[in-house]
């Protein structure tokens, strides 16, 4: 099985026709965005939050470098001697 599962054009064939494959495309492309069934691809503000709410339930899972700035800027405060 090809990478992808065999979806994809993987080679062109000498034989394939030039303006059926630019007809394909432009076809295609009228047809607009392919439908999914992801909320991502329909509404991306949902997604957002969910993504957000996610963050917030989750903190330990994501690195954050602001917190980590904050944390050596409060430390530099407290401690006057440190010099990195």
């Amino acid at each position: 099985m090809p990478p992808g599962g065999g979806v994809g054009i993987t080679s062109i064939n000498r034989e394939t026709d030039l303006n059926e494959i630019i007809a394909e495309v432009r076809r295609r492309k009228l047809a607009g965005m392919p439908q999914l069934g992801k909320s991502s691809m329909v509404e991306p503000h949902l997604q957002k939050s969910r993504d957000a709410s996610i963050r917030k339930a989750y903190p330990h899972l994501f690195f954050d470098s602001q917190k980590h700035i904050d944390k050596i800027r409060e430390f530099k405060t407290t401690n006057p001697n440190y010099n990195p």
